[in-house]
């Protein structure tokens, strides 16, 4: 390893820091994106911290082949790394681990558009592909593993592919790939594209899980018209299969929705006066299933009525907290409480296994006991015998 490759390695580093400082700045973890797809499916989109080294082209698993950290997590090994890459540097100057072991040979590509990879912006998604590998074209090493892949078209003319894989709620990003232009993307195309179902983004919701706000973004007329025509042409050329009928249908019941939408306000207000004047606490789950979604401006009424009810008319000292607050935090405990039955539960199962090991090893212990003894008694006997 040269001067030259040390100043590179070094630059990967400052970039690395650069775009880790980023994604913790700008509170990126607790981001969630509800894409509605025009074949009427929603996908819960969220990046996680374990899965940003990969993202940015670190080879985390390998690092921790490579040398000792105090840390499990993929995202701490990278955290570890990165406060002190000297160690690995000095490794790959004596020749004894591989740059390209540590860092994907993509690894410019990948820092280039790590931001633009794992955003979602309305405007750049051309389609969508709900991935299905046991119909798929590849059955070779470059099939995915993944249940969506979004197609994304820069402004400077690149495509951006990124695999989605479903994980409990949230589809989380597993992989993504950088192609200079779209001659070059369809290639890839081909691979993915055949026998599968492709779609279109409808609609964006921005969400933050924990300052409540979310922010609607909509797929103008002109571009879906564009994207659709983009995909009959993948269609004819890739043999797809084409779904937006969820679009359509809900464009048909757009006005219906309009015209019950003031109905349904009447009734959440109608059940919010009357918890208020029989002094119950407002239940806002129950209304939630009752009436499908509630807005900012219902929750913030029932969160203020809530506390109204709980300290009357007395203004609330720096001391107390509101009922909303306080309601938050017994759910954030529910979850703390679900998470920690659940280990509880893996440890007893886990010991109740050991329990097992142990009983088999002290019969098969008491087994070779046994078989001691008889040697020695039938030695004992050959030598009386004598």
């Amino acid at each position: 390893m040269n001067l030259k490759d040390i100043d590179y390695f070094d630059s990967i580093i400052h970039k690395i820091k650069w775009l880790v400082n980023w994604y913790n700045n700008v509170h990126f973890e607790s981001k969630q994106f509800r894409i509605f797809l025009a074949n009427g499916e929603r996908i819960l989109y969220k990046c996680m911290k374990n899965k940003v080294p990969h993202l940015l082209g670190v080879n985390t698993d390998f690092l921790a082949l490579s040398q000792k950290f105090k840390s499990t997590s993929s995202y701490d090994i990278l955290i570890e790394f990165l406060n002190n890459p000297f160690s690995i540097r000095q490794k790959i100057i004596n020749g004894e681990i591989d740059f390209n072991k540590v860092f994907s040979k993509h690894i410019d590509q990948k820092l280039l558009h790590f931001k633009s990879n794992i955003s979602i912006n309305q405007d750049n998604i051309l389609f969508v592909v709900k991935y299905d590998a046991k119909v798929t074209y590849n059955q070779g090493k470059d099939k995915r593993n993944c249940d969506y892949i979004l197609f994304k078209k820069l402004d400077d003319g690149e495509f951006l592919e990124m695999d989605l894989k479903l994980n409990d709620k949230y589809a989380v990003p597993v992989s993504s790939r950088v192609y200079n232009d779209e001659y070059e993307a369809q290639d890839s195309m081909k691979e993915v594209l055949t026998n599968q179902d492709t779609t279109i983004v409808g609609s964006i919701i921005f969400e933050n899980e924990f300052i409540y706000s979310n922010k609607k973004l909509y797929i103008s007329e002109k571009d879906k018209i564009f994207r659709l025509q983009y995909l009959k042409n993948l269609k004819d050329k890739f043999n797809c299969h084409v779904d937006v009928v969820g679009d359509c249908e809900y464009y048909y019941g757009k006005n219906y929705d309009n015209r019950n939408i003031g109905k349904n306000n009447y009734d959440i207000l109608d059940t919010v006066i009357q918890s208020v004047l029989e002094g119950k606490i407002i239940d806002e789950k129950s209304l939630q299933v009752k009436f499908s979604e509630l807005t900012n401006q219902q929750r913030n009424l029932i969160d203020v009525l809530n506390d109204q009810i709980i300290f009357g008319n007395n203004k609330l000292d720096s001391n107390q907290e509101s009922y909303s607050t306080l309601r938050k935090k017994c759910e954030k405990l529910e979850s703390v409480k679900k998470e920690l039955e659940e280990n509880n539960k893996q440890l007893t199962d886990k010991n109740n296994e050991l329990i097992e090991q142990v009983g088999n090893l002290t019969k098969e212990n008491e087994t070779h006991k046994q078989f001691v003894k008889q040697i020695i008694k039938t030695v004992k006997d050959y030598e009386s015998e004598e």
